[in-house]
């Protein structure tokens, strides 16, 4: 045995030594050294390719790399908005199961010597070279099929030269150790599609809504000739007919790519290249079955960018559906939670108030929808139930509703929304919901109807307490930034395709704001007529409105040019407010008729009263007619003040509302938790302390403390500490407030108020938050 092993080695030695007697010495040197270089090239290959490749080319962990997912999280780094490319989101399918005709478009589109080359095609790469130099920039590649697969299953370290050594080495590695149906097999089922999916499975259900074994030649062409960028060619999920349009054009022309070459190489007829140049695609939108989230989507459109790419190529990530790394993001947690759920409810409410609640429609909606199925709900979703029980007696009224495996109730809590909604849109705008709006809307429910609920807590006893909704036809989107950070993102009641927050055409906003201006010059105004623009409430159907600048502006009233030409949201809003206030009597009852505000032919009092009601939302009462009388008595005292040189009473009586429900909101704002910054909240309270009712208050009780000042002092100086001394137009004047230091004025002394009291100071003249003077308030 050993003599045969020695004999063996002793070959090449002999070769060399007849060699040496017979072949001139540099031919002999220069065979020696091709010799010595062949042999070591070739040691290196089996030790280091064949040999001992390193652990990831083993079939386990080439799995376990198709196996990646990319978690994405919220900004605390924590908690999960989703996963690209989970389990569910592939399908794996084996060599024997792609179609003959998907592996041919795809060696057609891809390395048409696939099967003949060693895992690297050296005549590609120089011919892809030389085009290159030739054009003076790169415009073609040289990568076979076996490098992209080794690109998209291992990281590749930027985009030098060495990274694409490495690239070779892990080329000829696979090549060493897999046959070339397992290396299509791997490439097949990690491409990339769009959502969080990849694979030719997921491709044939999303782009033609079919399984892969029925996959003709030109969906297989069409799918081939997409692996590398889909999104490039996938036109369904362009945002507007015109990108459609393009992207399905250039869908064409890489389908008709890929026939062309699939042609040339003798894998289909003339008669079928032919016929299928000029057939269309036959793109239908399958379901894929997993959920889709607006955020993923947009994060997977971001990625597919120009610009991500290359960050990502440049730290050696061709391909993202295998290479599990970590996307954090500035989506607030609380925040996107709660955007969500406003939203839905939100429109859940406004489809009520618009359709009301039918109950043939809504079963019949319902019942053509797919939901998934919930063994046990958690608190904060939506889900589809179903009516087991109802009950309708005197103060106990319930729905109950079974979910899943578990049960839940509608109580009188859980009604409350879409009952105010559903009366709204039975009497109008304005109406308020009775027990008749109860009944009537309960009368729409039946035990075994589907219905569609809020799970909003559950109670001690173990019951889900469910707030009763209705599934929208009506959709919106909701984008929440701050400085350029986008916080949350809502892109519709369900998750899409399409982003209604991104993708949707926007609101009006300032391009209303001519319509109010045209308006304005049709009812009386003139360019130049004075606009307040400054920070103030409006109230519209007893909501109150705090608007906000959009800019600083320098002036707090403006003429209708300049708001106009400067875009002024507070001065646009206050013209609305005021649009009928140049007006004649004659005038508006014209204007009152032409939008049927008016008495109707035969209309009496009582009916016309319910209409403007149920329809406007208006009501006539007496704070209503207080507060008439006051803009009245208001407009005729400003006059009277300018005239007699107090111009700055009169400024503050301007601004003054009379106040019916301020104090009230006020206590709301005050205890609330939830909603506007603590800057913006102080600019509403100050706002809304500026109204008549609680001036007369503060009043009255001046006038009280003055009396009990001027006969007790000093034993009641104590009272002193509401009056405070200050200086209005050059002259001293006593004001009566609320902490009125931070407005210039300093606290009224003992011996200051004696001084005023021995001069017969009327308590008329005091100033009611250093404002106001007390005879102006109670004229």
């Amino acid at each position: 045995m050993f003599k045969i092993i020695g004999k063996v080695f002793l070959i090449p030695f002999l070769f060399l030594s007849w060699c040496k007697k017979r072949l001139p010495p540099l031919i002999f040197i220069s065979l020696f050294i091709g010799l010595i270089g062949f042999g070591t090239i070739g040691f290196l290959y089996f030790y280091f390719i064949v040999k001992h490749p390193g652990d990831e080319f083993s079939r386990e962990s080439i799995m376990e790399i198709l196996s990646r997912e990319t978690p994405v999280y919220y900004d605390d780094g924590k908690n999960l908005i989703g996963v690209f490319f989970k389990d569910e989101h592939r399908i794996y399918i084996k060599y024997e199961e792609i179609p003959k005709d998907f592996v041919n478009a795809l060696i057609a589109a891809e390395d048409k010597n696939f099967f003949r080359h060693p895992g690297i095609d050296l005549f590609s790469i120089l011919r892809a070279t030389w085009v290159n130099i030739k054009s003076g920039k790169i415009i073609q590649g040289g990568s076979t099929l076996t490098q992209q697969t080794a690109k998209n299953l291992f990281k590749r370290e930027g985009r030098t030269f060495r990274a694409k050594i490495e690239e070779l080495i892990q080329a000829l590695k696979l090549e060493a150790h897999f046959s070339k149906e397992e290396i299509i097999e791997f490439f097949v089922n990690q491409f990339y599609v769009t959502g969080t999916g990849r694979g030719l499975a997921v491709a044939a259900k999303y782009f033609f809504d079919k399984p892969v074994n029925e996959l003709n030649l030109l969906e297989c062409a069409f799918i081939a000739g997409a692996v590398r960028a889909p999104n490039r060619y996938n036109p369904l999920v362009q945002p507007n007919p015109e990108k459609k349009k393009v992207v399905f054009a250039r869908a064409v022309a890489r389908k008709n790519y890929v026939l062309k070459n699939m042609f040339k190489l003798g894998m289909i007829s003339p008669a079928q290249y032919y016929q299928l140049l000029e057939a269309p695609i036959p793109f239908k939108e399958g379901k894929v079955y997993y959920e889709l989230n607006v955020i993923l989507d947009y994060l997977k459109e971001e990625l597919q960018s120009e610009k991500f790419q290359n960050i990502l190529n440049d730290h050696g990530i061709s391909n993202i559906a295998t290479s599990g790394i970590k996307i954090y993001t500035f989506i607030n947690y609380e925040l996107q939670q709660s955007t969500q759920k406003t939203l839905r409810k939100h429109l859940s409410q406004l489809e009520t108030m618009l359709t009301g609640y039918n109950r043939t429609s809504i079963q019949s909606r319902y019942a053509s929808l797919t939901f998934p199925e919930v063994n046990e709900p958690k608190i904060g979703q939506f889900v589809l139930g179903r009516v087991e029980t109802k009950e309708n007696k005197g103060r106990e009224i319930g729905i109950g509703v079974r979910l899943g495996g578990v049960s839940g109730k509608i109580d009188l809590r859980g009604l409350q929304d879409i009952i105010s909604a559903y009366a709204k849109y039975r009497k109008g705008p304005g109406a308020e919901a009775t027990s008749q709006d109860i009944d009537e809307l309960l009368s729409q429910i039946e035990v075994g109807d589907l219905v569609y609920v809020y799970v909003r807590e559950k109670s001690p006893e173990g019951i889900f307490l469910l707030d009763l909704e209705q599934k929208p036809k009506l959709e919106g989107g909701v984008l929440v930034s701050q400085q350029g950070k986008i916080l949350a993102m809502v892109g519709g009641f369900e998750n899409s395709y399409f982003n209604r927050a991104i993708d949707a055409k926007r609101q009006m906003g300032s391009i209303f704001k001519p319509l109010v201006y045209t308006a304005a010059l049709q009812l009386g105004w003139n360019i130049l007529d004075p606009l307040e623009n400054q920070r103030d409430v409006f109230i519209f159907q007893n909501q109150f409105y705090f608007p906000r600048p959009d800019h600083e502006s320098p002036y707090n009233r403006v003429s209708l040019a300049w708001a106009g030409v400067k875009s002024e949201n507070l001065a646009s809003v206050w013209l609305l407010y005021h649009l009928c206030d140049k007006l004649s009597l004659f005038q508006f009852k014209q204007i009152a008729e032409l939008v049927d505000l008016s008495p109707r032919e035969n209309e009496d009092y009582y009916t016309f009263q319910k209409r403007l009601r149920d329809s406007w939302g208006i009501t006539v009462t007496e704070d209503d007619l207080r507060e008439a009388a006051f803009q009245m008595a208001k407009e005729e005292l400003i006059t009277d003040l300018i005239f007699e040189g107090n111009a700055q009473e009169a400024e503050a009586l301007r601004f003054l509302k009379y106040g019916t429900g301020f104090d009230n909101y006020r206590t709301y704002l005050l205890n609330s938790e939830e909603g506007e910054d603590e800057l913006e909240k102080s600019i509403q309270l100050n706002i809304l302390k500026e109204h008549l009712l609680r001036y007369l208050q503060l009043n009255q009780e001046m006038k009280n403390q003055w009396e009990g000042l001027k006969s007790n002092l000093p034993d009641s100086w104590e009272n002193l500490s509401r009056f405070y001394l200050g200086v209005i137009d050059g002259k001293e004047i006593i004001a009566y407030g609320e902490n009125l230091i931070d407005k210039g004025f300093i606290p009224l002394v003992y011996e200051k108020a004696i001084n005023f009291f021995s001069n017969n100071f009327s308590v008329q003249d005091v100033w009611i938050e250093g404002k106001i003077r007390s005879s102006t308030l109670t004229n």
